[in-house]
Order: structure tokens, then sequence, then C-alpha cells
């Protein structure tokens, strides 16, 4: 994935993660610690939409777009190291937490290849509108509409 993909990835995740009631402080410090920087370095606009509506498409597209339009951002060590930092935070989640969230993202453009596992959610499992990889595309394990134990 692409660094402007990977970081707008991220902070969707922790934005929605973090609007949860179920998210742990790990995720809310990485979230925060990422739009801090991108607000200070690079005066991000978009992180007033983020927490206000991390779900919107409408948000996701935004994001995108000022991230483009800054493409220093992507060879940005701390930008990187942060976003790193919050992935890792959301992946140590707990199963439940990560059950209440799943993955809703409108568009995934990988340079390389995409892979998605282990992925369920109560309101949905992994939605994305289009999925695009230069290289492979693996999907497994992934499940919609039930609860953490793996009932409806």
């Amino acid at each position: 994935m692409d660094p402007i993909s990977a970081i707008t990835a991220a902070l969707i995740a922790g934005a929605t993660a973090a609007a949860s009631e179920t998210a742990t402080t790990a995720v809310k410090d990485a979230y925060q610690g990422l739009k801090k920087l991108l607000i200070d370095g690079y005066n991000f606009a978009s992180g007033a939409l983020l927490d206000k509506k991390p779900k919107s498409e409408a948000t996701e597209a935004a994001v995108k777009d000022e991230l483009k339009d800054t493409p220093k951002v992507a060879d940005d060590k701390a930008i990187l190291e942060a976003t790193q930092a919050l992935q890792d935070a959301l992946r140590r989640a707990a199963p439940a937490q990560l059950a209440a969230w799943g993955v809703d993202i409108k568009t995934i453009d990988a340079g390389r290849d995409f892979i998605a596992e282990r992925i369920s959610g109560t309101g949905g499992g992994l939605k994305a509108d289009q999925v695009k990889a230069a290289g492979d595309i693996r999907l497994s394990d992934i499940q919609g509409g039930v609860s953490p134990q793996g009932k409806p």
C-alpha cells in the first residue's frame, strides 16, 4: 500500500475506533499523536472532520485529497512511524473491540499485494467499494454480522 493510502486508512480506522466507547487508551493516544503531527507540521485541516464523522465517505475523500496535496507527508519519517504505531495499536486491540468496529473502506489501491485476514464485526466484516492491487488480493476468515463469539 502506498504511504498516502496507508496514512489515510490508519487515520480513518483510528478515528472510528477512538469515537467508540470500546477504544483502548493506546489506540486513542496513537490516533491523536498521528493527527497532531499532521496538524502541527502540515496544517492538516481534515482532523476536525475525522473527529466529527469518521465513517463518512466524504471525510475519507477529504483526508486522502488533503494528504495527496501534501506529498511531503509520504516521506516524513515521524508521520510514517506514527502511522505504524497506530496500525500496531489497532492490531493489538482486544477481539471484542475489533468486532464492534469492523472494517469499512471506500477504496483500496495497493501498490503491491492486499491481504485482509481475520476480520469480523457485529455491524459487518469488510466493506470496500473498490479494491485494486498491482499484486495479489487475498481475503480470508472474514465474517460480518456476528458477535465476537461467532454467534449472530
